[in-house]
């Protein structure tokens, strides 16, 4: 209870006028004072004792409720709605929240930091930590150590020892026991001690491989021997390899292999079961005769899908080439190019002139130096009569039925290769991506149009994929696609795509009243209609 000795407000003014005069008190005031100090020093050890009570009994309450609510969080936590995931759910979770790895790129921006966290797969060791439940579940995981990236070109600045790195990449092999592998490589020129011991830690888990990349020189192959006989699970394989010569033949026995990439010479080009593959892709090397690797077309089996990106100009470029004939279903030429139009146009005319390809149904070109504006005469350029002469000794006009042309053509080429294309139904064109001889314009889409009482250009056409500065009028634009959907078409024809890629330097958009109608075209049925910006660090086109 409060003291009864607490001042009152007169007798605390009265003592703040004592103290602000700075004089004595008289001897009453003063023996009143005396008083004070004698009897207030029992009341305030009985208020020193009585705040003990109260802060100590204040800590129990503070320590009780701190339990209290550790207790509920606890009990919150055991209901909380992660906990009855199912081990699988779980297991996804975990999976997609694992860092991205780019393929082709393993020592991009990567350090040796990264490498060792990269190799001691430090995303899922800190999953572990969270609890016993969700350590028991990673460690217990196969498929989450599925993907093994190892590049030893960052292993010589890496913070630890090689024989760590190696003890690192073992333990991630072995916790994911039998579970298929990807895995990417990166091994040039043994440049590291432990090359050969890691190569042939990842060949004692060859029969786990199924989708592999291994960026690697000749001579280091021999130490992945250990592998021939045991790829039954292989499907994909991507093989870059820098060297001249070399007896590789353990991948010649992979059931399952169906997808080839190869980038190098094609003397060290390894065995394989051509005739089960569906996809193959080769990328030469710089100054390499592209001749030699084209010919590798007639390895493959009929219905095959055959990438072709060579690096221009063929030392060889005024000499004819030895004709090629293949059964192959789809060709894809991505053509480089680093010398003037002429030069080029005359080396794609020789890969063109070379072929005959009497079942093709999807042709594409394509050139990495359309990802960027380049100068004029970086442009690849289209070759007419060698394109032409292809068409006819291959019957293009019975069975091709996709082009993609984006290099450099001009309209009047453009549509009398299209001309010779009757059963043509899907088609892909672009602005060449400097801005310079455009294509797609108001004449070209007149003549791509349908027109009352005239045979149609394309006849059969179902999808269009333009990539383009738009320099055309949106009337003209509507009124091809429009003559798309018309009565022209077959009742069993598909409902018309048409796909509009602006490129980024495009100054403009399309009209209100045009998008209104090809929403409405698409509200009714009649129209797919997809219309994007290609962003300027992308690559597309």
């Amino acid at each position: 209870m409060p003291s009864c000795l607490l001042p009152t407000p007169i007798q605390i003014a009265e003592l703040h006028n004592i103290l602000r005069s700075n004089a004595a008190p008289v001897e009453t005031m003063a023996a009143s004072f005396r008083s004070a100090i004698d009897a207030c020093r029992p009341e305030l050890a009985r208020y020193d004792a009585e705040i003990q009570r109260l802060q100590t009994l204040l800590s129990g309450l503070v320590s009780d409720r701190t339990n209290l609510v550790s207790y509920i969080a606890g009990c919150q936590s055991a209901l909380a709605p992660i906990r009855r995931l199912p081990t699988e759910l779980l297991t996804n979770i975990f999976e997609m929240g694992s860092p991205p790895i780019e393929i082709y790129d393993i020592s991009e921006e990567i350090t040796p930091a990264q490498e060792l966290d990269r190799l001691a797969q430090r995303h899922l060791l800190q999953l572990s930590q969270v609890s016993s439940g969700w350590h028991r579940v990673v460690m217990s995981t196969p498929s989450l150590w599925s993907m093994i990236t190892v590049d030893m070109t960052l292993w010589h600045a890496c913070p630890v020892s090689s024989e760590t790195l190696l003890s690192l990449l073992s333990s991630a092999l072995i916790r994911g026991q039998s579970h298929r592998l990807k895995i990417q490589l990166a091994v040039k020129y043994r440049v590291h001690s432990a090359t050969r011991p890691v190569l042939e830690l990842l060949a004692r888990h060859a029969r786990r491989w199924h989708d592999v990349f291994f960026w690697i020189d000749c001579d280091s192959m021999q130490w992945l021997s250990a592998a021939k006989g045991n790829l039954h699970l292989l499907e994909r394989l991507n093989l870059s390899v820098d060297g001249q010569r070399q007896e590789i033949d353990f991948f010649e026995v992979a059931p399952r292999l169906k997808e080839v990439i190869f980038l190098g010479r094609p003397a060290v080009i390894p065995h394989l079961p051509w005739g089960q593959l569906q996809e193959f892709q080769y990328s030469g090397e710089t100054n390499m005769r592209p001749s030699h690797g084209l010919a590798l077309i007639q390895n493959l089996a009929p219905g095959t899908t055959f990438t072709f990106a060579p690096h221009l100009p063929d030392t060889s470029a005024g000499t004819a080439w030895p004709p090629v004939s293949s059964n192959i279903r789809q060709l894809i030429l991505i053509l480089h190019s680093h010398e003037s139009s002429m030069e080029s146009t005359n080396i794609l005319g020789q890969i063109l002139g070379s072929l005959t390809l009497p079942s093709l149904d999807f042709l594409e070109f394509t050139s990495p130096l359309e990802e960027s504006p380049t100068p004029e005469e970086e442009l690849l350029v289209w070759h007419q009569a060698s394109f032409l002469a292809l068409a006819s000794r291959s019957s293009f006009h019975t069975h091709l039925t996709t082009l993609d042309i984006s290099i450099l053509i001009t309209e009047d080429e453009l549509v009398e290769c299209l001309a010779v294309l009757p059963l043509l139904e899907d088609l892909s064109i672009a602005d060449p991506a400097n801005g310079k001889h455009i294509l797609i314009t108001d004449t070209l889409l007149h003549r791509l149009a349908r027109k009352p009482q005239q045979p149609p250009l394309v006849p059969h056409l179902q999808h269009v994929c333009l990539i383009s500065f738009l320099w055309f009028t949106d009337s003209i634009f509507l009124d091809f696609v429009t003559s798309r959907i018309g009565p022209g078409r077959s009742k069993d024809d598909m409902r018309f795509r048409a796909v509009l890629e602006q490129r980024p330097a495009c100054n403009r958009e399309l009209g209100p009243d045009t998008t209104a109608r090809l929403s409405e075209l698409e509200s009714q049925g009649e129209l797919w209609f997809d219309w994007f910006e290609i962003r300027a660090d992308d690559g597309s086109g």
